[in-house]
């Protein structure tokens, strides 16, 4: 009876170590109008403590290949945050997509994009370089779907590590959208 009870508790707890990783796969066709299929992808792996990290809320993409790039131009990417900058229902059509304010506090810096989405949206954001002098503000909506947008207002955090590479860094854009730019 012991070594039943045993080999049960053995059994769960290995399954429960293996059964409960989180990989997200995000890919997208190189050229659409090509007549062979070609692929780029990428793949999210949620490394931490706890065995299993499923998305929630508002996160940011945990040491992305991007991250490294922005690194290179002496910025690291400490986190996110965000907020709604209207009420659920309220027409957003309005309010345009920009990057409302870049501050520098010392070593820190913080750059509030103002986005639109679903209003049950939470984003999974990241950043990137463009060019070598343009910092590339990435984000992506996931959640459930309600029947209204809502802006949100998101704050990249940065930590300034190397001030001659970030010096190099002259503008900001949004999701790679060349329109939306603001000036360092």
């Amino acid at each position: 009876m012991k070594r039943l009870i045993l080999i049960s508790i053995l059994f769960i707890s290995i399954a429960h170590v293996y059964g409960q990783r989180d990989t997200i796969w995000i890919s997208k066709q190189k050229d659409w109008r090509a007549y062979t299929f070609q692929f780029d992808w990428d793949t999210v792996y949620f490394i931490s403590d706890q065995i299993s990290c499923p998305l929630q809320g508002t996160i940011k993409i945990p040491w992305s290949k991007n991250q490294e790039f922005v690194r290179d131009a002496g910025l690291k990417f400490l986190g996110i945050e965000s907020s709604e900058c209207s009420s659920k229902g309220e027409p957003v059509d309005h309010i345009p997509e920009e990057i409302s304010s870049i501050k520098r506090l010392g070593d820190e810096l913080r750059i509030t994009a103002k986005v639109k989405g679903n209003c049950c949206y939470d984003f999974i954001c990241d950043v990137g370089i463009i060019d070598n002098q343009t910092l590339n503000l990435i984000y992506y909506g996931y959640g459930n779907i309600c029947g209204c947008n809502c802006c949100y207002s998101i704050i990249y955090r940065f930590k300034i590590e190397d001030n001659e590479k970030f010096d190099s860094i002259g503008k900001v854009v949004l999701n790679s959208n060349l329109e939306i730019v603001k000036l360092k």
